[in-house]
């Protein structure tokens, strides 16, 4: 298990071979985890984003678990701040 600091807050990195079939779905290529692929699981317990599995293959197209996280990061509050900003539009 690799550890990655991004802007002082770790996330744990392992790699691993999913072993269920169509039950979760990569974030960055949108396609289903199948048996067997090489998979990435990003733990870190909500502090940064919530916890994540990527394909390996996805990780490595982004330059590494560390260009990997800080993408996670960048996505999920981009879309918490979409979704605060939803519900004040619909709230008022």
């Amino acid at each position: 298990m690799e550890r990655v600091e991004v802007d002082g807050q770790w996330c744990a990195v392992k790699e691993m071979e999913y072993k269920v079939s169509g039950k979760r779905m990569c974030v960055y290529c949108r396609k289903m985890f199948e048996f067997g692929d090489k998979v990435v699981l990003m733990i870190n317990n909500w502090k940064i984003f919530p916890n994540r599995m990527v394909h390996k293959r996805c990780m490595d197209e982004l330059g590494g678990a560390e260009a990997c996280v800080r993408e996670l990061k960048l996505r999920y509050h981009t879309a918490e701040e979409l979704r605060k900003e939803a519900e004040r539009l619909w709230c008022t």
